[in-house]
């Protein structure tokens, strides 16, 4: 999983009314209850930058997510006009084989909404 960094780390989910759900990463950690229909969501603080963590969440169950990585998030979409050959790169002239790399460029900021629990 990667997180982007800088911002702050929303985690959310579903639990019994009331039970009590705990959430740490990279030496952070939050508590909560679940509402009377279930749902809990905690906000941790914005982090720099980690690699190889944990996220654990606690209830009356625990998942562990492993090797979280908190840094630069870019997604990208387009078609054929996202590649380019190696020959445009800088030191492509020190190469003798031919190669294709991807540029990677993102215009927009989309921010997620919470699932809906059908």
């Amino acid at each position: 999983m990667v997180l982007q960094r800088g911002l702050p780390v929303h985690v959310w989910g579903w639990a019994d009314a009331g039970e009590e759900v705990s959430v740490a990463l990279a030496g952070k950690r939050a508590t909560t209850k679940a509402d009377a229909s279930g749902r809990w969501s905690i906000g941790l603080a914005a982090l720099a930058t980690g690699e190889n963590l944990e996220l654990t969440i606690q209830g009356k169950n625990r998942l562990t997510l492993k090797n979280v990585v908190i840094g630069d998030l870019w997604v990208c979409s387009g078609q054929s006009n996202m590649e380019m050959d190696l020959n445009g790169c800088v030191g492509a002239a020190k190469t003798s084989r031919p190669r294709t790399c991807r540029r990677s460029v993102a215009s927009k900021s989309t921010t997620f909404r919470r699932p809906s629990r059908g």
